[in-house]
C-alpha cells in the first residue's frame, strides 16, 4: 500500500510542478527501455525526466514502451537537458496475511537522476529515447 501511495504522490507532485513551471513547446517523446542483457523489455514502473526544475513522466508498458506527459496526456517536454530515472520497477506480489513483496526489478541507482548515469538532450528533432538498464543484483 506505501508503494502505490508513493507512486500517487509522485503523479501529483509531477503534475502540479509541470502546471506551476508551464510548457512552451513541447516535443513528443515515445521510447523503449530493455534490460542490458537479454534485451527484454522492462515492464513496470515510471519513468522520470528532470531538469533541475522541470520533471516530467511516463508510465511503462508491457511492452517497455512509454509516452512522455508533463502537463498534458503524452504532450512531451521542452527543449533542454534531463536526467532520467524509475520509481516503481517493482515486482510486486502478496504473501498469506496480506503483506506485499517488492521485488526491484532494476539496479537501485536508476531511482536517483544523479546516480542514474542517463541525460539527454532534447532538441527538438529527434523524438524518441530508446534506454538500457541493468536488472537488480
Amino acid at each position: 500500500m506505501k508503494h502505490i501511495s508513493f507512486i500517487f504522490l509522485l503523479s501529483a507532485v509531477c503534475g502540479l510542478l509541470s502546471l506551476t513551471i508551464g510548457c512552451g513547446s513541447n516535443v513528443p517523446l515515445t521510447g523503449t527501455v530493455t534490460f542490458a542483457d537479454d534485451g527484454n523489455p522492462l515492464t513496470a514502473g515510471i519513468i522520470c525526466f528532470v531538469d533541475g526544475h522541470f520533471l516530467a513522466r511516463g508510465h511503462l508498458q508491457s511492452d517497455g514502451t512509454y509516452k512522455i506527459s508533463s502537463t498534458g496526456r503524452n504532450d512531451g517536454l521542452p527543449k533542454g537537458m534531463y536526467k532520467v530515472y524509475f520509481v516503481g520497477a517493482e515486482l510486486i506480489t502478496s504473501e498469506a496475511g496480506g503483506n506485499s513483496i517488492y521485488t526491484p526489478l532494476i539496479h537501485h541507482r536508476y531511482s536517483n537522476p544523479d546516480t542514474s548515469g542517463i541525460e539527454f538532450e532534447v532538441d527538438g528533432k529527434t523524438r524518441r529515447f530508446d534506454f538500457t538498464v541493468e536488472r537488480a543484483p
